[in-house]
């Protein structure tokens, strides 16, 4: 058995992707993640473009703690969502889809979703994964990362508005 949680950002609104890539490899690392892999995804014309990490957590109590983490750290990432988490094997059962997820779904797919909401029939570990979801509700850093200048181009910047 194991849980997996697939880790959205849009390719255009973030300048810098390969070092977003970079902070979700060393998390994924940092919290045993058993596998994971990146792919593109085209959402209903070229400005809507996902880069999507797919991770892959054992689903044991002690792993279950440390997809508990990635998801907390994912969260304090500017621009970066979870876009789903779902438990793979031995049945597919979907725990959490983000908004933008739902509305790509099937509608009989949603249908089972909301249904599995609505009973909220979670084990343990899935309620574990639920409470780090819902721990972290805001960006600890709230500027993007193409905002961001360094100090000799704020001084630079202050010199020629005088």
């Amino acid at each position: 058995m194991e849980y997996v949680v697939n880790v959205a950002f849009s390719i255009h609104t973030l300048v810098m992707n390969s070092r977003i890539k970079e902070l979700l490899v060393d998390a994924a690392n940092a919290h045993n993640c058993d596998y994971f892999y990146f792919i593109d995804e085209d959402l209903r014309n070229k400005k809507h473009t996902l880069c999507v990490m797919i991770t892959h957590f054992n689903s044991n109590t002690e792993d279950a703690i440390y997809c508990g983490g990635f998801i907390k750290y994912i969260k304090t990432i500017p621009g970066v969502y979870i876009d789903n988490l779902y438990q793979n094997e031995p049945i597919f059962k979907m725990i959490y889809a983000s908004r933008n997820y739902l509305k790509t779904m099937d509608n009989r797919a949603k249908q089972n979703y909301n249904d599995f909401q609505r009973h909220r029939n979670y084990s343990e570990t899935e309620y574990t994964l639920l409470q780090s979801l819902n721990a972290v509700k805001y960006k600890k850093n709230t500027c993007k990362p193409e905002s961001v200048i360094s100090y000799n181009d704020y001084l630079n910047m202050l010199n020629t508005k005088n």
